[in-house]
């Protein structure tokens, strides 16, 4: 497995075909970090809510504009299911629909790595978990990295590896899964854990359950019985 990026300065490794949450409280350095890995490596497209720059009017347009490959454009457009706004004006989108077309964009450049900051404050649950479905799928077609940055907790569940930051420097890290089970630690610095992993976690501190369970009809059977 290839290291893509490797931030000696706070312990943060990303390697090909992962999905990363980094998660904290706000103005823990989140965006700063984005920033600073968008700017650093040419292999890396970021999408920072509305900070788009491009030179068209229009979606459509600004994809042409760049030469990308109608295959991709058509996959792009249909998996995030914005073929029909990808024709109007970008002054007249929503905020929503913004952050769609700089998700197209990212991914039009195919990168080795995608980075997403808070994009989540602006779409439904739903929505977030059909793109990052789709980036699921992408990931695999590609090969890409995607690192996902929210204060959210119950996100990371969607991904593979998790690290918690605290005034700017990694406090937590390792699989999901694991590192939520420090719930005293996250609900100091003001993060939710999952409610059905903070469940988990005190039942069997209780030992009426032996391992973590995220699926409540599956943890009412294993209670019942």
């Amino acid at each position: 497995m290839e290291k893509l990026i490797e931030l000696d300065n706070l312990g943060i490794i990303f390697y090909e075909n992962k999905f990363y949450t980094i998660s904290g409280s706000n103005n823990s350095g989140k965006t700063t970090l984005i920033r600073i890995l968008k700017n650093k490596y040419n292999f890396v497209q970021g999408v920072i809510p509305f900070e788009l720059r491009i030179s068209n009017d229009n979606l459509m347009d600004e994809l042409i504009y760049q030469k990308v490959d109608k295959e991709l454009i058509d996959y792009i457009l249909k998996e995030l299911k914005i073929k029909s706004i990808s024709k109007e004006l970008i002054s007249k989108l929503s905020k929503r629909e913004i952050i769609l077309v700089q998700i197209a964009l990212a991914l039009s450049k195919k990168p080795k790595v995608l980075l997403l900051d808070n994009i989540s404050n602006y779409l439904n649950d739903e929505e977030f978990k059909r793109i990052i479905k789709f980036l699921r799928k992408y990931q695999n077609k590609y090969n890409l990295t995607v690192v996902n940055t929210t204060i959210h907790l119950e996100e990371s569940l969607l991904t593979d590896y998790l690290y918690i930051l605290y005034n700017g420097e990694v406090v937590l890290e390792g699989d999901t899964l694991e590192v939520l089970q420090n719930d005293n630690i996250l609900n100091k610095m003001g993060l939710d854990v999952p409610f059905m992993v903070d469940l988990s976690v005190k039942l069997r501190d209780y030992d009426l359950i032996s391992n973590i369970e995220l699926d409540q009809d599956r943890m009412v059977d294993i209670l019942w019985k």
